[in-house]
């Protein structure tokens, strides 16, 4: 009579051909993690096709690309290292648990790829497909009494990737500072409004010709360079008019629009277009305009553009233009030589602080915020040195 299936017989293994695609696809999973971990510790470029304003970008430097400072490719890569080992000794429960942490892993990375961070990255999103095709050749090939005793520990994995997403959730954006010139930089009122002088007054503001957020009199005031179309740019903006709300009477935000589109940033290559950026330009023009035209609705198209998971199209930010603004108005604002003059403005100064990743965040005084964060503290500190007021400036 044959033993019971649950009799603890000696089980069937895996065939040679199951085996050896497990392993191969082990060593594809090893061999790209193993790149992206090599490319996030020991280059400023990141993995190969990945430019400052790709997706690729946007994933690799947000908060969820590490634990604890460490790359959650590194981690990949141990595991990757780990299973190989497993598959050869055939130590299926071991096997099981590393299958849940890659399994597990795969699914939530490319949920937080499209539901958080609103962006992909081709080389995480073909390590993440390579793992869930593994896990689907280990269930298959367990032999039975083993995949029934591998339950637990796979479980035991799903849960491990579990618990780093709260670690991760409750973690703040990673902030980066740039060192750029402020010894030149003024904050001062005449006859011709409040004037900001930043990048060593290389960057010259005239508050009454810049979209404002807040009293133009507040005491702490911040630029943002910023592109609608960036994901962390709308992130950012949505931080600032948090913090704003939390500081009222006390903050507010000039928008300076940093098109990452060629045909209004000449600092822009035609081969670096990015579909995402196609209306970049249109974006950027509809919104100073709506500004010049009807100030008192700027406000509220400035939130329509950016308070959204994907980027409005340049359809519907008109549409939501003559929702707000008279027609005639709009199209009068929309020839005022001084938009194209500010754009101008903001593409000079991102060429000039080396064309860093947006967003980038400063005020008179203080080193930059080069991307997003959701740490107040480090807004704080962009108003702990104040420049020296001066009584009129050129």
């Amino acid at each position: 009579m044959e033993a019971p299936a649950d009799s603890g017989a000696p089980a069937r293994a895996p065939g040679a051909a199951s085996r050896a695609a497990m392993i191969v696809l082990a060593v594809l999973g090893l061999l790209i993690s193993g790149y992206l971990t090599a490319a996030s510790l020991f280059t400023d470029k990141g993995p190969i096709g990945c430019g400052d304003d790709s997706g690729c970008a946007a994933v690799l430097a947000s908060k969820w690309s590490a634990v604890f400072g460490v790359p959650v490719s590194a981690a990949a890569t141990l595991t990757y290292l780990v299973l190989l080992g497993a598959l050869v000794l055939r130590a299926w429960p071991l096997t099981a648990l590393l299958g849940g942490l890659i399994g597990g892993a795969a699914v939530y990375f490319i949920a937080l790829q499209f539901f958080v961070v609103q962006a992909v990255c081709p080389w995480c999103m073909a390590d993440h497909i390579v793992g869930l095709i593994l896990v689907g050749f280990i269930a298959a090939a367990t032999p039975g009494p083993a995949r029934r005793r591998s339950i637990a520990p796979a479980a035991v994995g799903v849960l491990a990737i579990a618990a780093m997403a709260g670690v991760q959730a409750a973690s703040s954006e990673p902030t980066y500072r740039l060192a750029i010139p402020t010894g030149q930089d003024y904050d001062l009122t005449d006859d011709r409004g409040r004037l900001l002088g930043l990048l060593n007054g290389q960057l010259q503001l005239n508050l009454n010709d810049a979209p404002v957020a807040g009293p133009r009199d507040a005491p702490d005031v911040a630029v943002i360079l910023f592109d609608y179309a960036c994901p962390h740019c709308r992130a950012m903006l949505k931080t600032l008019h948090a913090y704003r709300m939390e500081h009222p009477g006390r903050f507010a935000k000039v928008s300076l629009p940093m098109p990452l589109n060629h045909q209004c940033n000449p600092y822009r290559a035609p081969e670096q277009f990015h579909q995402r950026f196609a209306h970049s330009c249109d974006l950027a023009w509809l919104s100073v305009a709506v500004y010049y035209a009807a100030p008192d609705q700027w406000e509220a198209f400035d939130r329509f553009l950016w308070d959204t998971d994907r980027v409005r199209t340049k359809e519907e930010a008109e549409a939501e233009a003559l929702r707000r603004v008279d027609a005639d108005r709009l199209q009068e604002a929309l020839l005022d030589p001084r938009i194209n003059a500010l754009v101008a403005s903001g593409t000079q100064a991102w060429h000039a602080v080396g064309e860093p990743v947006l967003p980038v965040i400063m005020a008179p005084g203080a080193p930059a915020i080069e991307g997003k964060t959701d740490d107040f503290t480090q807004i704080d500190a962009l108003f702990t040195e104040k420049p020296q007021s001066r009584e009129s400036h050129p």
